[in-house]
């Protein structure tokens, strides 16, 4: 069995315990092949709906995942001020973030 073989079990087991709707926003689909990691799930805006999904994932995912909520913003070197560093992944606390990336790592 392949990576991608997995990824598709992984995939499948998600969405029959979350539904569909919840990864519609991200526009990059569950475990995409591009440029993010296999641990990435999806991203939602930081508003209620989006907190309201991410609720409803760790609600169903729980017992099988640990959940990692990673803050994103536009221009993270303006909200970061002095801590930005050029090369670096530069998270922005959830609270200032305009969209929040929720990857999983099996427990």
């Amino acid at each position: 069995m392949n990576k991608s073989d997995v990824k598709k079990i992984i995939n499948e087991e998600i969405q029959n315990a979350i539904n569909e709707d919840d990864f519609e926003m991200s526009g990059h689909g569950l475990f995409p092949d591009g440029d993010r990691t296999e641990r990435y799930l999806f991203t939602v805006e930081n508003n209620r709906e989006g907190l309201d999904r991410i609720r409803r994932a760790k609600d169903a995912l729980s017992t099988i995942f640990k959940f990692q909520l990673r803050g994103r913003h536009h221009d993270r070197k303006e909200i970061l001020g002095d801590k930005w560093k050029p090369f670096s992944q530069n998270d922005v606390q959830l609270k200032d973030a305009e969209y929040i990336a929720v990857y999983v790592d099996p427990k």
